[in-house]
């Protein structure tokens, strides 16, 4: 049976208790002990006398006795090391192997690999792995896999190893190994083709601002030298020539700069709602991120500046591409991304009206279409930039832009791009 609980509200001892039951005790100790019980409750209520239940009992106790101090004697000294990624796809497996080393000076006897107490959303495979013996000095390799159904900064228990050595009643450490953070990022399906309305601007210090990928200060001639200009772009062999300074003039770099504008707006949970309806919309949610995902790693695909807007707990704002930042980055914000039950728009409307002159392009990704959000797009609209919208929703929307060729508007259905349906927009 998998040991998997939510370790949320309990205190230490409680835990410790629940902890030692689950993986100190082997089922047929747990067993022994629950039969233990009962007979002694039995037996004590109607004041039996019998001694042989009463010897089988002690039998037993002094069995567990000596179980428990033989391997307080005989436990090894072993070393876990493991390959465990830092960073992880939510709903992938990875596997993973342990390298387990008997550093005593005797051999180990009956070892059990397994993880520590994990929650519902994590699952290690096989649960247990099993080795009768390791000698003094020798290395055992372990091979398994794990994967996470929720992305997000989660903690990974910790491998342990132990020995139930010699009569299988106990299962204790020989060596545990500390809690590793793990960032889950959220699964998404790389696209092939994203079609979207975009110019080139101009962009104040060029290449000064973004690395020297794609594009490049191209020269366009010569000209007398004024005041002010950049003492390194002096031409010296025309200056010989025409007896007067002259410096090289050069084109600044022009490049696509998008800005991608996540909604994270969801309707609160309450108890009238259905637990279904409710699981739906934040199903809705996570396709959204799936979907912002796959877009952000097209553009940086492409070699575009990419802006990315969302508002959870927090206002984030990041840029990425050209060696801005990196699509690792990215991830690991919609990795930590949490929905808000407050209208977003609000504060994310401000900051990138604020950086229209720099953009070329505007993608919005929205769970719902309701007045503000319609406000936000038309003001969106009448500045010089494609915009392309993506509702993310399982109900029929009428296109509320139809005739207005500034706007791409487009719905998509969550199933569809959890299921790696959409490889084009």
């Amino acid at each position: 049976m998998k040991k998997k609980f939510s370790l949320g509200q309990e205190t230490p001892f409680f835990r410790k208790a629940r902890y030692s039951w689950l993986f100190d005790l082997t089922p047929s100790s747990r067993a022994l002990f629950i039969g233990s019980l009962i007979a002694i409750f039995n037996f004590a209520g109607y004041h039996s006398t019998n001694v042989d239940t009463y010897i089988l009992i002690g039998f037993f106790a002094v069995l567990g006795g000596f179980s428990l101090a033989l391997v307080g004697f005989y436990r090894p000294n072993l070393e876990l090391t493991h390959t465990l990624p830092s960073r992880a796809v939510c709903g992938e497996k990875f596997p993973f192997s342990v390298l387990v080393k008997n550093t005593s000076s005797q051999t180990a006897w009956d070892l059990v690999l397994q993880a520590g107490l994990t929650d519902n959303y994590i699952n290690v495979e096989p649960e247990k792995q099993f080795i009768p013996y390791l000698k003094k000095g020798e290395e055992q390799d372990f091979y398994l896999s794990v994967h996470f159904n929720k992305r997000g900064n989660h903690v990974f228990p910790g491998l342990r190893i132990d020995t139930t050595f010699p009569f299988g009643l106990f299962c204790l450490g020989c060596s545990r190994q500390g809690e590793t953070l793990l960032i889950i990022y959220p699964l998404f399906f790389p696209l092939e083709n994203l079609t979207i309305p975009i110019g080139r601007k101009y962009h104040p210090g060029g290449v000064a601002l973004v690395s020297q990928v794609g594009d490049s200060m191209e020269y366009i001639g010569n000209r007398e030298y004024h005041k002010g200009d950049d003492l390194r772009k002096i031409d010296w062999r025309s200056w010989a020539r025409l007896q007067k300074p002259i410096v090289r003039e050069y084109q600044q770099e022009y490049f696509c700069r998008v800005a991608l504008v996540l909604d994270t707006q969801m309707p609160p949970f309450n108890k009238k709602r259905r637990k279904k309806a409710n699981e739906e919309t934040k199903d809705h949610f996570e396709a959204s991120l799936s979907l912002s995902a796959a877009i952000a790693d097209f553009l940086s695909r492409q070699e575009h500046i990419i802006d990315i807007f969302a508002a959870g707990p927090q206002i984030y704002l990041l840029e990425s591409g050209r060696s801005l930042a990196h699509m690792d980055q990215i991830l690991e914000v919609l990795a930590c991304l949490e929905f808000c039950q407050e209208n977003p728009f609000a504060e994310i409307e401000s900051m990138v009206l604020e950086r229209m002159s720099l953009l070329t392009s505007v993608i919005v990704v929205l769970l719902q279409l309701d007045s503000a959000r319609v406000h936000f797009l038309e003001k969106l609209s009448q500045y010089d930039v494609g915009l392309k919208v993506i509702l993310c929703t399982s109900e029929q929307i009428t296109n509320p832009f139809e005739g207005k060729n500034r706007i791409d508007f487009q719905t998509i259905k969550p199933d569809s791009i959890m299921d790696g349906k959409i490889l084009e927009l």
